[in-house]
C-alpha cells in the first residue's frame, strides 16, 4: 500500500507539501497540486480518513438515525438523504432505532465515529441532545421531530393540511359520514406493547386529526365521535390496527360512508376487513389513506391517499446539514407539502349510502 512518502518522492516534492495538499491545510501552487494528483491516482494512494479528521476535524460522514427500518415509510427517506450526501462527497452511516430509545446510544456511537453532523428521523429528540451535540460542535437536522421549536435544522411536513385535505376529498364526493382512524394521540402506560409511543409520533396523529376536524368544520359537517377511532400507527401493527378499528366500525348500526385512515398500513388493514366482510370498496365504502408508500400502488383497489414528498424530506434534511456545516449556516425551518394522490378507492356517495 502506498505511503505519503511514497507519493511525495513520485511528485518530487515533500511530504508537507503533499500533506498540506491532502489536508487542504495551506496553499500548494497549480502544478505542483497536478503532480501529486497524478503521483496519486498512478499509486492508487488512499489517505487514512482518520488521521485526516484529526487534523481537518471533518470526516466527511453523517449520520441519519430513522424510527424504524422496517416501516416502508423510510426507503424513500433514507435514499434521498444518501443520494444528496454523495453528490457532495459524503458518506451515510444509518442507524435503526427501532422505538427502543437507541437515539442517545447512536448519538454516542456516531460521535465516537467522529461524523460531521445527524439527522434524526421522527425520534424524540429533546434539549439535552441537542445540547450535547452543539457541545461536540456537530450540528443536527431533525424530521418531523416529535419535540418542536428546538435551536437545530428542522425539516417538517404539514400533517395539519395532509389531514384536511384528506377529509375535504371525501367530503367533495358528497360523504358526509366519514370515520377517521388515527394513532396514538397520547402515552398510555397501560398499552405498554405499544412500543413505539415511548420515542415518537404523538404529533403526527394530533396534527392530521386536527386537520380532519377543520376541514369538518370548514363544510359544516357534523363529527360523529363514535366515528373517531384509535388504531395503530406503528409499522409492526399498522395493518392489523386498522383491520381491528374497520372490525369495530362494521359492528356499528350507523356506518361511515367512507374512511380516512391517518397511514397507509392502516388503510390496508381497513380494506382487508370491509373485503373480509363480503363488502367492497369504494363501493361500499370510500378509503383513503395518509403517506403514500409503494405499496398502496401494489394493492387492489389501488388506494388514494396523501402523498408525502419523501425523498425530498431526505435530499432536504442532507442538504441543510451539508450547508450547516461548510456555510455556517444557522438552523433553519423548512415546510414541505402533502399532495392528494386520487387512485382507486374513493368514489362519489351512491345512492344507496345516502338514503342509508
Amino acid at each position: 500500500m502506498a505511503t505519503i512518502e511514497d507519493v511525495a518522492k513520485r511528485a518530487g516534492v515533500s511530504t508537507m507539501t503533499v500533506s498540506r495538499f491532502i489536508n487542504e491545510s495551506g496553499y500548494v501552487g497549480e502544478k505542483t497540486r497536478a503532480r501529486i494528483l497524478e503521483a496519486i491516482n498512478e499509486l492508487n494512494y488512499r489517505t487514512n480518513l482518520i488521521a485526516k479528521s484529526l487534523v481537518t476535524k471533518r470526516t466527511k460522514t453523517l449520520g441519519l438515525v430513522i424510527a424504524s427500518i422496517v416501516n416502508p415509510f423510510y426507503p424513500d427517506v433514507v435514499l434521498g438523504v444518501e443520494d444528496e450526501s454523495y453528490a457532495n462527497g459524503y458518506n451515510v452511516i444509518l442507524c435503526n432505532a427501532g422505538g427502543k430509545k437507541k437515539e442517545e446510544e447512536y448519538i454516542q456511537v456516531l460521535l465516537d465515529k467522529y461524523v460531521d453532523g445527524i439527522i434524526f428521523d421522527h425520534l424524540n429528540i429533546g434539549i439535552k441532545q441537542v445540547m450535547e451535540l452543539k457541545h461536540s460542535n456537530v450540528n443536527c437536522v431533525l424530521i418531523d421531530n416529535e419535540v418542536e421549536g428546538l435551536s437545530a435544522g428542522n425539516i417538517l411536513t404539514d400533517n395539519v393540511l395532509g389531514g384536511f385535505l384528506a377529509v375535504e376529498h371525501l367530503i367533495r364526493l358528497g360523504h358526509k359520514k366519514i370515520a377517521v382512524i388515527h394513532g396514538s394521540l397520547c402515552f398510555n402506560e397501560s398499552k405498554p406493547d405499544k412500543k413505539y409511543e415511548e420515542t415518537f409520533q404523538f404529533n403526527i396523529w394530533n396534527k392530521r386529526t386536527k386537520g380532519a376536524i377543520e376541514a369538518f368544520e370548514k363544510y359544516g359537517v357534523r363529527v360523529n365521535p363514535n366515528f373517531v377511532l384509535e388504531g395503530d400507527g406503528t409499522s409492526e401493527n399498522g395493518v392489523k390496527g386498522g383491520y381491528m378499528a374497520m372490525k369495530r366500525i362494521l359492528e356499528f348500526a350507523e356506518r361511515p360512508t367512507a374512511i380516512y385512515a391517518q397511514n397507509d398500513l392502516m388503510a390496508v388493514g381497513v380494506i382487508n376487513a370491509v373485503h373480509e366482510a363480503g363488502l367492497k370498496v369504494p363501493a361500499d365504502f370510500s378509503v383513503i389513506g395518509h403517506d403514500g408508500i409503494p405499496l398502496g400502488e401494489m394493492i387492489f383497489p389501488k388506494l388514494t391517499t396523501i402523498g408525502q414528498p419523501r425523498y425530498e424530506i431526505g435530499r432536504a434534511a442532507a442538504k441543510m446539514l451539508i450547508e450547516m456545516n461548510e456555510k455556517n449556516n444557522s438552523h433553519i425551518n423548512m415546510v414541505l407539502k402533502p399532495r392528494l394522490v386520487i387512485r382507486e378507492t374513493t368514489c362519489e356517495i351512491t345512492k344507496e349510502q345516502a338514503e342509508h
